[in-house]
């Protein structure tokens, strides 16, 4: 994994819980050497990431020691990097056991796509100053409408629509 040289967040590109969670974070991190974001939709991710958490369901953090991070203590990583209240969440969940942490993410994994709708109709567009801690390289089926249209990320948009303009700050 040598040409992994930053920590990396691959999150689930057609998950509307999962785009809050990267918006979260980005308007958290104030780190120098902050989180960068793959969608799981992508070579970058295939190429990257190994198997066992490949197939799995979840969020995979590629760590600062060179680790890869899935489930519950993926998310207890994140908390923690971000700093202040954040890393005191982080540092609470670490102290739960596993098992018990795990139960809740896969809970949680199961009805993500409930908890928040992602909008069939468009691929986000990233405001200007965020868009190189995106990966977005070869990215695959990105979201599929009810009608079965599918948008992708090959496809440029010219303008930003007002969902992601209100969203994305």
């Amino acid at each position: 994994m040598s040409d992994l040289n930053r920590e990396v967040v691959f999150y689930d590109g057609e998950c509307g819980f999962c785009h809050k969670w990267v918006q979260f974070l980005l308007s958290h991190d104030r780190r120098e050497s902050p989180f960068y974001f793959s969608p799981r939709q992508t070579a970058f991710y295939r190429a990257h990431v190994p198997e066992s958490l490949a197939n799995a369901e979840t969020i995979v953090v590629y760590d600062s020691n060179g680790n890869f991070l899935g489930h519950s203590t993926a998310v207890a990583y994140m908390l923690k990097q971000l700093g202040g209240r954040w890393e005191i969440l982080g540092k609470t969940l670490e102290m739960m056991p596993r098992f018990v942490r795990d139960t809740g993410y896969r809970f949680i994994s199961k009805i993500r796509k409930r908890l928040v709708s992602t909008p069939s109709d468009v691929c986000p567009v990233v405001p200007e100053n965020l868009r190189d801690r995106f990966i977005l390289e070869d990215i695959e089926n990105v979201s599929k409408s009810p009608g079965g249209t599918i948008n992708t990320a090959r496809k440029k948009t010219a303008k930003a629509t007002s969902f992601f303009r209100e969203k994305w700050f």
